[in-house]
């Protein structure tokens, strides 16, 4: 269970999908998790962003490896 530092609400933070958004400089790669009552970017811990990567199929790849993947 994670607690919102900003309103307090209790949540389950395998229940909720990594955070995807467009920030400015590349996003934050899922390394937040979104409190479902106000909505504050929270950190999520390493072994939750793990978790939730392992469930939604994502690999973290390097911009190399990308530019491997094209060629």
């Amino acid at each position: 269970m994670m607690k919102c530092t900003l309103c307090g609400f209790k949540f389950d933070e395998m229940d909720r999908s990594p955070c995807e958004c467009s920030c400015a400089f590349g996003g934050c790669g899922g390394d937040f998790l979104v409190c479902p009552e106000c909505g504050h970017h929270m950190i999520a811990p390493p072994d939750v962003k793990k978790r939730l990567k392992e469930i939604e199929g994502k690999n973290e790849t390097s911009i190399f490896s990308k530019i491997k993947q094209i060629f």
